[in-house]
């Protein structure tokens, strides 16, 4: 057979992995987008503690995902999502002293703010009930926590505590089984499974007492083990080694603890430690996999927070949530308390708040049950690089970041679907498999991402080791044909053309089927991964689901030297005749996805330089910073602590910020040989005077030299910074609307400015514009600023 290679590689069919944010630490400092309430509450956490509310363009048409925050041209950041903890309950269906309106109350709240605070989980962390053996109490628990199948795709779980075996000394939980065990989620799809059946080496066997789910953003995934109280490490091994590389949580019931004698407010994190009797699980799992990130337990008393270095030298956030015996020493029928965990990907952080329901005792929503704590406050902030730990990320899809390498195209062996002909124009890409009259209906589909590898700066070059991939496809809403069949991904191993691949193509003639064999001739024989995880309880992908494939084994091979012809998708045949249909590359957007994505994520070094006057930065205290603000009328304003832009009812005013000395040899500065991936000019509004909102904001680059002494009407004409004129270029770096609002800082993505910087232009900074009409004086803090926080910042990441 000619023109085929012979595939020899052993492709292993993985779960779907952990992909990181599309944008680098930068994003990070800046965008948390956020929950008005939170960034409203009166809690006494820190400035830096609180949420910051940030106005943000909305996103065009298809270039970030529904679960994703627009925040430049090209650009899309995970929302920070939220998990939100539900402590100890034993007290709130206790038959002896019930309070049966708080627990619901609870998980109301949870469900009717699951979309307002981007809620992705809820865990509870054990001790439902009190007596293990109660109907009456389960019966109450339940009514509460089944609300939570509300929303079908808000994940949740119930851990196993002390208090909830029928006889903890036999270890018998039949009433928790029978109430919330592996049956009650088994049809969930982000429900992975329990340890039901597992036979350890000891030769017992589980029965459902433990279980672990997933948690899906921005086709991204987390793992979550659910593990029961004091539980035995050896089925958790088993799937951690299942999912290596995905960040992953525990919950357990009895982990940390304070052992300092008093309540909340009298005790130190420095005194809290993992107790004797779940060290085994620090010991044997948490320490020893790196995967995971944090844990939740309860079981003690009130809430506290520990980190901990595990044997790969990486930090493990642990976080003990129970408020069943409240901070005053007692229950209280207001003890509606949840702990928020809230994962902001791009801002590199884990924030944690605490927030009481509104209950038919305390119709008020109340933040921070803590208000005295002066050294541990409810509010905390735990920053975690992502993109270090987990890898960085790289998007591939067809009009992104001016991407046009997708290839796609699908045939079938029907004659009145067009026998011998493609589609490479259509907007879908089907695949489907059954039998008809003895013959085999075979739909598959081809699909390539081209120029993926190179040395540019949004390639994989071949030092890259990929830690994680994905292929996302989106089989739309917006099509007569609902809910396909799952299907699999195959590595392509001959090359072919979109406008000529088709059933029975010369590329594939010569083989036992005229379709495209799974032989490791013309593809691979084995799946990489398939899309059974997406499945309904009826077999089928319901229409508008996210799929994602796991296809590293497959994106690695090509990053080390193998030819990229592309994936194969091909039916497994389990629903026979529903045939699912995908956007293609040349889909009209109908759903935020749109077109198909190919994320990969890899561990390839990079740096990241921060340029703000007065800022330490590699032993080097950063002096270069020059900016002003030029007003007509007005003199030298270079040592004003504010800068202005307006231009509304004859007032004009333009800001001029640059950074000297960023590029050199020192440890502080950007090599002139460096790879830059991506740069960021922020400028934070001053909130000592009134912004307004409404106008579009951009940075230009300067093209003319300047100082900061200069006048509008001396240095600049009276005209000021001309556009027309040529001081400026006049095509903006980051052509993205910024509607900026009070206190919200300004990011513009000036990554196009910073290599030409690199490349040898000179460095004269931008000016900032406003570029539509409306009473918007945007004031920000100027690198006079006493506040180092507020001056203006440059964010350049770089290989």
């Amino acid at each position: 057979m000619s023109n085929v290679q012979q595939f020899t590689g052993n492709y292993q069919q993985k779960p779907t992995p952990w992909l990181v944010a599309p944008l680098s630490i930068l994003g990070a400092l800046l965008l948390s987008a956020c929950d008005p309430e939170l960034a409203n509450d009166d809690s006494d956490a820190s400035e830096d503690d609180q949420f910051r509310v940030v106005q943000v363009p909305p996103s065009p048409t298809g270039s970030c995902l529904a679960d994703e925050i627009y925040l430049a041209d090209d650009l899309c950041v995970p929302k920070p999502f939220t998990i939100a903890i539900i402590g100890d309950t034993q007290e709130l269906v206790d038959t002896q002293d019930p309070h049966a309106d708080v627990f619901p109350a609870m998980t109301e709240w949870i469900v009717n703010n699951a979309e307002a605070r981007n809620i992705r989980f809820v865990a509870h962390v054990g001790d439902i009930v009190q007596h293990g053996d109660s109907a009456q109490e389960w019966a109450s628990a339940t009514d509460s926590l089944y609300l939570l199948d509300g929303l079908p795709e808000l994940a949740w779980s119930a851990n196993l505590g002390n208090h909830d075996y029928d006889d903890l000394a036999t270890g018998d939980a039949s009433s928790f089984l029978a109430n919330l065990g592996p049956d009650h989620f088994v049809d969930r799809p982000w429900f992975g499974g329990s340890d039901l059946g597992f036979v350890a080496a000891d030769q017992s066997v589980g029965e459902g007492h433990n279980s672990y789910q997933f948690i899906d953003v921005s086709g991204r995934r987390f793992l979550h083990l659910n593990l029961e109280f004091q539980g035995d490490v050896e089925w958790a091994q088993t799937i951690i080694d299942r999912y290596p590389g995905v960040p992953t949580i525990v919950t357990t019931h009895e982990l940390l603890n304070d052992q300092r004698p008093g309540t909340h407010p009298q005790s130190s994190a420095t005194t809290a430690e993992i107790v004797d009797g779940s060290r085994h699980l620090w010991d044997s799992l948490i320490r020893s996999n790196s995967q995971i990130f944090m844990t939740f337990n309860g079981h003690f008393c009130c809430e506290r927070q520990l980190v901990q270095v595990n044997d790969a030298g990486e930090e493990v956030l642990h976080v003990q949530a129970n408020y069943s015996v409240s901070f005053k020493g007692e229950i209280d029928e207001n003890d509606s308390w949840l702990r928020l965990v809230t994962i902001d990907i791009a801002a590199g952080s884990v924030r944690l708040s605490t927030v009481a329901p509104p209950t038919p005792f305390d119709p008020n929503t109340r933040s921070n049950p803590f208000p005295g704590a002066t050294d541990l406050a409810s509010a905390y902030t735990w920053p975690i690089d992502f993109e270090r730990r987990f890898g960085e990320m790289r998007r591939f899809q067809t009009g992104y970041r001016g991407y046009a390498g997708t290839h796609d195209t699908w045939f079938s062996p029907r004659a009145f679907e067009g026998e011998q002909l493609g589609r490479p124009q259509d907007p879908y890409v089907r695949t489907g498999r059954w039998n008809a009259d003895g013959e085999d209906i075979n739909q598959q589909a081809l699909l390539r991402f081209d120029e993926i590898i190179g040395d540019g700066p949004d390639q994989l070059d071949s030092a890259t080791q990929v830690t994680a991939a994905s292929l996302n496809l989106l089989p739309p809403k917006d099509i007569q044909w609902s809910d396909g069949e799952a299907n699999a991904v195959y590595p392509m191993l001959v090359a072919w053309a979109e406008n000529t691949a088709s059933y029975g193509a010369a590329a594939w003639a010569g083989g036992a089927t005229p379709s495209i064999d799974t032989d490791n001739l013309e593809a691979g024989q084995d799946p990489v991964s398939d899309s059974r995880l997406f499945t309904d309880g009826l077999g089928l992908i319901p229409s508008g689901t996210q799929i994602a494939y796991n296809v590293v084994p497959i994106v690695q091979t090509w990053v080390d030297g193998a030819n990229n012809y592309g994936f194969l998708l091909q039916s497994l045949g389990l629903a026979e005749g529903n045939a699912l249909f995908m956007a293609s590359s040349d889909y009209t957007p109908g759903d935020p996805a749109g077109a198909p994505v190919l994320r990969v994520a890899s561990t390839r070094a990079f740096n990241l330089r921060t340029f703000r006057q007065g800022q330490l930065n590699e032993g080097h205290v950063y002096q270069s910073a020059r900016d002003t603000y030029i007003s007509p009328g007005q003199g030298d304003l270079s040592e004003f602590h504010q800068l202005r832009v307006i231009d509304y009812a004859g007032a004009n005013q333009q800001t001029l910020v640059r950074f000297d000395d960023l590029i050199g040899a020192a440890a502080w500065q950007i090599p002139a040989d460096a790879k830059v991936r991506f740069a960021a000019l922020v400028l934070t509004a001053d909130g000592d005077l009134w912004s307004g909102t409404g106008a579009v904001h951009r940075a230009h680059r300067m093209q003319v030299d300047w100082d900061d002494s200069g006048t509008w009407d001396g240095t600049w004409g009276g005209v000021g910074v001309s556009v027309a004129g040529g001081d400026a270029a006049a095509t903006p770096d980051d052509a993205s609307d910024r509607f900026l609002a009070d206190a919200s800082p300004g990011v513009f993505d000036v990554t196009s400015s910073v290599r030409k910087w690199i490349d040898g232009e000179p460095n004269y900074g931008w000016v900032i514009l406003q570029e539509t009409m409306g009473d918007n004086r945007w004031y920000m803090g100027s690198s006079e600023s006493p506040v180092e926080a507020v001056r203006p910042a440059l964010y350049v990441q770089f290989e």
